[in-house]
């Protein structure tokens, strides 16, 4: 009878485990579920609160400082001796750069020189007879004529009898006229005023140029500024720079220099204007006009600021993680930089939510994640 028993009692049990094991199991899984389901990830920093100097960067151009567009006031030919004029050729300051052929107007500067003596020549039996004691001048002023030289210096009139005798002859006004034209044959060669290079022709040896035909653009070597557009709230960290650091797009340091003026134009779709800067090459470092150069400037110091990802705020406050608890807190910025911002306000060593919720709940249990 005992046995009985105990075999139904043990039947009771298995059937009693069959039935309550798979449902507390699936209970410890209900709840193991919800539990991960309450919990949520979150991007964060620890914050560290520094003294710190902001490095600004921009990016300019080097052109150049001193640019010459040269046209000449005569016409002819360039010679066909004349230096090559092509786009990159150097050249030193006071050399020979163009030369029109004079030939025409040299020959034609003789036949007036000769033909002005001959009006002299013709005063002198004037001089003679009205105004003896002034022949003597006259004679020795067209003794220092020489056709192949400029005219000498005019000799000055001693009363109006002799006034009007030499004008009488038209001497004056050829004599003027004469020097002119020495004026203009100086104009058939161009000497370059600094140390530079071609940067742009549009002429050879033996090309025909007309008065006012723009030849050459030319630029002084070793005179560069930058120009670079610079976004309007950032202008003032440019212009109260001691120093520019300018570097090449690999990184290299290519020179310095400082702020020189302000374009009064703004481009209406990036609002930024247009600084330029001078620049000295660093030793053993050569700039060379169109290269594009990268700016930095280093602005004043900062007193206990943290460096954020400009995602990290809105509206001026950042999230907060305290013991898997979201919280707001308010920020000041203190300046800015390309996807940075320098802010004052965080407490040291609090966790900063990288990537802000918009909307917290209090049943969900947050956890940091350092990145």
């Amino acid at each position: 009878m005992k046995l009985r028993q105990l075999i139904i009692l043990g039947i009771f049990l298995i059937i009693l485990a069959l039935i309550y094991v798979p449902i507390l199991s699936n209970k410890e899984e209900e709840k193991k579920t919800v539990s991960e389901k309450t919990l949520r990830y979150l991007p964060i920093k620890v914050v560290k609160n520094e003294n710190r100097k902001n490095t600004v960067t921009a990016y300019g151009q080097v052109m150049p400082n001193n640019q010459l567009e040269v046209s000449l006031e005569v016409q002819g030919i360039i010679d066909a001796d004349n230096r090559t004029l092509k786009v990159g050729t150097s050249f030193k300051k006071g050399e020979l750069l163009v030369k029109i052929d004079p030939t025409d107007a040299i020959y034609n500067l003789l036949s007036r020189r000769s033909s002005f003596s001959n009006l002299i020549l013709g005063v002198l039996p004037d001089l003679s007879i009205d105004i003896p004691e002034e022949r003597e001048k006259w004679e020795t002023f067209l003794d220092q004529i020489d056709p192949n030289k400029s005219l000498p210096n005019l000799p000055e009139f001693k009363s109006k009898k002799e006034r009007f005798t030499i004008n009488s002859r038209n001497i004056p006004s050829e004599y003027y006229a004469i020097k002119a034209q020495e004026r203009l044959l100086e104009k058939y060669y161009f000497l370059a005023p600094f140390d530079g290079t071609i940067i742009a022709s549009s002429v050879e040896p033996g090309s025909n140029v007309t008065p006012g035909m723009r030849i050459l653009t030319i630029s002084k070597t070793s005179d560069y500024e930058v120009k670079a557009p610079v976004p309007l709230s950032r202008v003032p960290l440019f212009q109260q720079a001691e120093d520019i650091l300018f570097m090449l797009p690999t990184g290299e340091k290519i020179g310095t220099g400082k702020y020189l003026r302000m374009s009064r134009m703004i481009n209406s779709q990036t609002q930024s204007v247009d600084l330029f800067f001078s620049i000295a090459s660093l030793p053993e470092k050569e700039l060379i006009q169109g290269m594009f150069l990268n700016l930095e400037v280093t602005s004043s110091l900062f007193e206990e600021t943290a460096v954020i990802p400009d995602n990290a705020i809105a509206e001026n406050r950042v999230q907060l993680l305290q013991d898997s608890i979201v919280t707001w807190h308010p920020v000041q910025i203190a300046a800015s930089k390309p996807d940075t911002l320098f802010v004052k306000g965080i407490p040291n060593g609090s966790k900063l939510i990288l990537e802000p919720i918009s909307n917290p709940v209090d049943t969900i249990k947050y956890i940091g994640i350092l990145k």
